[in-house]
This record gives C-alpha cells, structure tokens and sequence, in this order.
C-alpha cells in the first residue's frame, strides 16, 4: 500500500514536470518570436512601407487620369458648341465686323479658344483700344470693346492724320472730320495704333491736356495752338488767349465756361478772351 502511493506520487510529479516543461518552451517560444521581430531586417521594413507608398500613389494616379479623362470627353461634347457670339461697346464699328475680326465661328468649342491670339490679332486693327472675351456656359461668347474715336486732327499734306485723345493715331483721312485741329505742330512719326511722334513734343501734351480738360468742362475748341501764348479758336472769329497755366486754370475753376456761356447768349460770335491771371480775365469784341 504505502509502495503503491509512492509510485502515485512519483507518477503526479513527472505529471506536473512535465507541465513545466512545456510552458517553460511555449514560453521560449514566444520570446524568441518578440526578439526576431524587434532585431528583424531595417530593409524588408522599408521595403513593405515603399511598396504601401507605391500603392497610394498609383492610385491616386488612376483617380486622376479617370477625372481627367472625363474632363476631356465633358469637354468635346457638342453642348459646349459655340451657338452665340455677342458684340458689346461697339459704336462706329458693326458687330458683324468685330466677329469677323475675331476669326471666331458658331460651333466651334467654347473652351478651346486661344482668347489672347484672338485679342492680338483684333488689336491690329487702330480701332480698338481695348478688347475682352468672356465665355458664358454653355454655350455663349461675349466680345466686349472700347472703341477709339477720333477727337484730334493733325495737317498731313494734303490729309490729316486722325489722333484719339491720348494722341494714338487711329488713321489718315482726306477729308476733315468735325473735331479738333491741333496747329503748328510737326508730325515726326507715326504708326498706327500707336502714339504719334511730334517735333515738339511739350507743345504736343500741351495741347492735349488743354483738349482733355475741355472736354470735362463741355466746351469745343475748333483749333488748339501751343506756344508761349496759347490762341484756342471757339468758333468762327472768337478766340482765347493767353499762356497755358492760366487757360488751364480758368478751365479747371469753370470760369472761362461761364464767360463763353454768356457771349453765346448774347449772340457774339468774334472776339477775343484775354487770360493774363486767375482773375486777370476781360473780353474785346477785336479779335486779334
């Protein structure tokens, strides 16, 4: 009895030896399943985060290129025709002419027009001063324009060189239009659509601040000549002069416009307004 109690013992003690043992190995096992991962090669690590790198970009590339490729087909639809072209600002120049100018068609696609070739190739045309195209989806172009107007003239033998009123020579013409002629000036170059060259030159922007400030104050100048007296012809036999500082002066404060007012309601038609100061101002019915 007490032999067979020993061996049962003995029995439940390799029993839980051999429990030992075994958690003892697992427990080894997992140790060296940590120690590999942390002492695991730096280059299969960087291998694995260049190709999750890789993968997000190539993505990203074939989201891209799909929208793009929608973009692209969007785009050549035949809604996106141009079926309008609207003309605005013009005055002397037809709409007609404009859109002819342009080199723009109906049906052309609204998005692949080259607006700045367009605008060069109108702007050699002295015309216009400026020019702009607006696309309205889907299917509507505007051309918006400033015109030059011709408000100056200058003697070109036996034309006259039409100027708008920054002095950008718009053209020739042999007759004489209704507007302003600048006297005693000498042309030295011109091309058009660009500002005239003149001999004299202070004399040339005197002249036309004199015209510009005229024209705010309403008043029409027949003739304008520049020179150490400045003589401005109003109409028929009735002049003004004096030096320029001072007729700009009375231009500004409005006063030379309400002298001309009430000669024009008086029904006097020659004469001469002398300006020899800010108030130094009187009227002969002499002209001069």
């Amino acid at each position: 009895m007490g032999i067979f109690k020993r061996k049962k013992k003995a029995i439940q003690k390799e029993v839980v030896n051999f429990h030992d043992e075994s958690r003892v190995d697992l427990d080894a096992t997992d140790y060296e399943s940590q120690v590999d991962a942390q002492y695991e090669n730096p280059s299969k690590k960087i291998n694995k985060k260049r190709k999750k790198k890789s993968l997000i970009t190539f993505k990203r590339l074939v989201v891209v290129a799909v929208l793009i490729a929608a973009l692209y087909f969007i785009m050549h639809l035949k809604y996106f025709g141009i079926s309008e072209i609207i003309v605005s600002g013009n005055e002397a120049i037809e709409a007609e002419k404009v859109i002819e100018e342009s080199g723009l068609k109906t049906g052309d696609n609204i998005f692949f027009i080259n607006k700045s070739k367009i605008k060069d190739k109108m702007m050699e045309n002295s015309l216009y001063r400026e020019i702009d195209i607006s696309r309205k989806l889907p299917s509507t172009l505007e051309i918006s324009i400033v015109e030059r107007k011709g408000k100056l003239v200058l003697p070109y033998g036996e034309k006259f060189t039409l100027l708008d009123e920054e002095g950008v020579v718009i053209g020739l013409v042999k007759e004489k239009p209704q507007v302003t002629e600048l006297e005693n000036l000498n042309i030295k170059n011109m091309d058009k659509g660009e500002e005239i060259s003149i001999k004299e030159d202070e004399e040339f922007k005197k002249a036309l601040r004199l015209f510009k400030e005229s024209e705010k104050s309403d008043i029409f100048f027949q003739y304008i000549s520049v020179g150490e007296e400045c003589r401005l012809t109003i109409y028929g036999n009735l002049f003004v002069k004096g030096d320029y500082d001072n007729i700009m002066d009375t231009l500004e404060n409005g006063k030379l416009k309400v002298i001309i007012a009430d000669l024009y309601e008086k029904g006097i038609s020659r004469g001469t307004i002398k300006i020899e100061g800010p108030e130094d101002i009187s009227f002969t019915p002499v002209f001069e």
